[in-house]
């Protein structure tokens, strides 16, 4: 008999958890694809990173958003467009975004999906 606790009902636990975690801090709304059918709730976040290429320093953002896996009704990939709003204020000061190459991110366990942004 092993008294080791078992993954899934942990997973399953975090997974509801991070469900309410996401809702009740939800910052904006993002409109996912071309037609514009899936909106949903999520974290969106625009991080200063400063790059060094070749000796020269750039200043960039990490700019990402994060949902709920399964409210992700459409496929999802590289390309896909994404339009974010705060409110009912359009985020789109430097342009429209679009899902970057490589940048679906899914966490099933945690129930979380983190798309890696950039300007379209």
């Amino acid at each position: 008999m092993s008294l080791q606790p078992s993954a899934v009902p942990f997973a399953r636990l975090e997974s509801r958890i991070n469900r309410v975690a996401l809702e009740r801090t939800a910052n904006a709304r993002a409109v996912i694809g071309a037609d514009a059918t899936v909106q949903l709730p999520g974290i969106f976040t625009r991080t200063p990173t400063v790059q060094d290429l070749g000796g020269v320093s750039g200043r960039a953002r990490d700019i990402t958003f994060t949902c709920l896996t399964d409210q992700l009704a459409v496929p999802v990939d590289e390309g896909t467009p994404v339009v974010v709003y705060h409110g009912n204020q359009l985020l789109e000061e430097s342009g429209a975004y679009k899902v970057a190459p490589g940048g679906r991110l899914d966490h099933f366990e945690a129930g979380t999906t983190l798309l890696e942004l950039e300007l379209a």
